[in-house]
């Protein structure tokens, strides 16, 4: 029924067990060692200082400091564009409010809120675009 290991060996007859274990042991081969190879370590790897490179300091020359320039400049007038293209729709966007309030009858309080209606959505397009980066 139990197919295990002979409880013999863990509780008693450990000599028994330690003797049938080394007669069961397989003789190990004495096989001989390469002869030692003198270390000889190289030169180099040993060197406390390490060669001193030149650094060679070199001014930017005239068409490195125009490329910068150029790009500088170039966001400007990027910059200078959208500044224009503001004006322009602000230019539109108040004629057609002032026909608009011209050719229709509008009570005060409608003109008022028309009137301020324009900045405060200039105002909320701004944060969204802000707010979406």
């Amino acid at each position: 029924m139990f197919d295990g290991t002979d409880l013999s060996l863990v509780y008693g007859n450990q000599e028994e067990h330690s003797i049938s274990q080394k007669q069961e042991q397989p003789k190990i081969q004495q096989v001989q060692a390469p002869p030692d190879v003198e270390y000889i370590p190289n030169e180099d790897m040993y060197a406390t200082e390490k060669p001193q490179q030149r650094q060679v300091y070199r001014d930017p020359s005239f068409f490195d400091k125009l490329g910068d320039v150029k790009i500088e400049v170039l966001k400007l007038v990027v910059f200078a564009l959208i500044i224009l293209l503001a004006i322009a729709f602000d230019k539109a966007i108040f004629y057609y409010i002032k026909t608009y309030i011209d050719e229709n009858i509008l009570s005060w309080y409608q003109e008022f809120f028309l009137r301020f209606a324009y900045p405060i959505s200039v105002l909320v397009i701004i944060w969204f675009i802000k707010a979406s980066w």
